[in-house]
């Protein structure tokens, strides 16, 4: 932490710092979302995208389901403006 007391700064630079803090953590989760996105495109792999229910939709969200011969899991939800990425592995050949 800094060796400054910023309690000693007027309330508005206070302020100004605090909402700088918040604009730093915003930033760096941002920044975090965007590497595991990168993580899933890179190396050769090929990748889609599945949307939500659109905005005219009766519907508030869409279940997607992993489906064998004998038995259905439900995998997740996506609800209006959701995007699901997804990163397929790279074929050998």
């Amino acid at each position: 932490m800094s060796e400054h007391d910023e309690s000693k700064l007027p309330l508005w630079a206070q302020e100004r710092l605090a909402e700088a803090r918040r604009n730093l953590e915003r930033v760096n989760g941002e920044l975090e979302r965007v590497r595991s996105a990168h993580a899933l495109l890179q190396d050769g792999k090929t990748w889609f995208t599945l949307p939500g229910p659109s905005f005219a939709s009766d519907k508030e969200y869409v279940r997607l389901w992993r489906l064998e011969a004998d038995d259905a899991m439900p995998v997740c939800s996506l609800g209006r403006g959701d995007v699901l990425l997804v990163g397929r592995a790279a074929k050998e050949t």
